[in-house]
């Protein structure tokens, strides 16, 4: 495969994961970036670094000419303050701004990008116990549904353009890098691993390597767009997700903190984050003759914790 892809987020946790993905499919990768230099030491020498303020198309809308693909994964991470109104604010302008960017870009230049493809997440649905859900379900109600819908209709607009869109819901995605899992690791070695509230709320969760599959699948899939969950086809209990974390790590999951006390000291943040139910399915990848490398937790969990990769 060939083609100059822009990624955005490129720095991220998922972001590095899927750019060196993409290279080793022979793409060029231009990594947007609000600080280039800080990465270029430790990024893959093939990519390309160019700095951005991740609300403007100055400084790259000249690598938006006849490229392959924009993949917007920017936007700050949810997970990493309490939610204060400022900082929803924060999170929700992070993500309008960066995709108006990218509508920008594209407007400007003359041969467009043949396709967008548009992170959003599984918050889309809102907390509902153990209803099934697909891309035709319905949106939920909270600050993290309300911020997905805001954000997916942003891009909708670059189909004006006549491009080929596609809208990445991601689960909770699991890799040795990045995300929950280095979090919580020490808790479990140090015997207070557990789950939160009953335990009973489903999580919709995916293997980081599936994730960039998936998007490379998705690259080459010229007839699909529209909405994609990015979750495995086998979602499971917060208790038997952290008791599988617990016997990967040869560590108890005994320990768990009450719904109460969480929201107490959480709030809004603890009901959308760590006590939502969302029992999602990857029902279009399925139809469309996807195959997940890492399908079941267990088989998850060796590849991260077991073999050291």
């Amino acid at each position: 495969m060939s083609g100059k892809i822009i990624i955005t987020g490129a720095t991220g946790f998922i972001g590095r994961f899927v750019s060196h993905f993409l290279l080793e499919k022979g793409y060029e990768i231009i990594a947007l970036s609000r600080s280039p230099d800080k990465y270029k030491p430790i990024g893959e020498d093939r990519m390309k670094f160019i700095l951005w303020d991740g609300q403007s198309a100055e400084g790259w809308v000249e690598y938006a000419e006849n490229a392959k693909a924009i993949i917007n994964l920017a936007g700050e991470n949810i997970a990493s303050g309490i939610w204060t109104n400022r900082r929803k604010k924060r999170i929700l302008e992070s993500r309008i701004n960066a995709t108006q960017a990218i509508s920008q870009a594209i407007k400007r230049v003359n041969i467009k990008p043949e396709v967008m493809i548009q992170a959003s997440a599984i918050g889309y649905y809102g907390t509902r116990q153990d209803e099934v859900l697909n891309e035709s379900s319905s949106a939920g109600q909270g600050f993290l549904s309300e911020l997905t819908q805001i954000w997916e209709e942003g891009a909708t607009a670059i189909q004006k353009s006549n491009i080929r869109l596609v809208i990445l819901r991601f689960g909770m995605v699991l890799g040795k890098h990045g995300g929950l899992l280095p979090r919580i690791k020490p808790v479990f070695k140090s015997f207070f691993g557990g789950h939160f509230g009953s335990g009973k709320q489903y999580i919709s969760w995916i293997h980081i390597s599936d994730i960039a599959k998936s998007i490379s699948y998705l690259l080459s899939q010229h007839q699909l767009k529209g909405v994609f969950n990015l979750t495995t086809p086998q979602p499971v209990s917060s208790r038997e997700f952290f008791y599988c974390i617990g016997k990967h790590l040869h560590r108890p999951s005994w320990f768990h903190i009450p719904a109460g006390v969480l929201k107490t000291f959480m709030g809004e943040m603890a009901e959308e984050l760590f006590l939502a139910s969302q029992r999602v399915m990857p029902k279009r990848l399925i139809e469309n003759d996807f195959h997940f490398d890492y399908p079941t937790l267990d088989s998850a969990l060796s590849q991260i914790f077991d073999n050291n990769v």
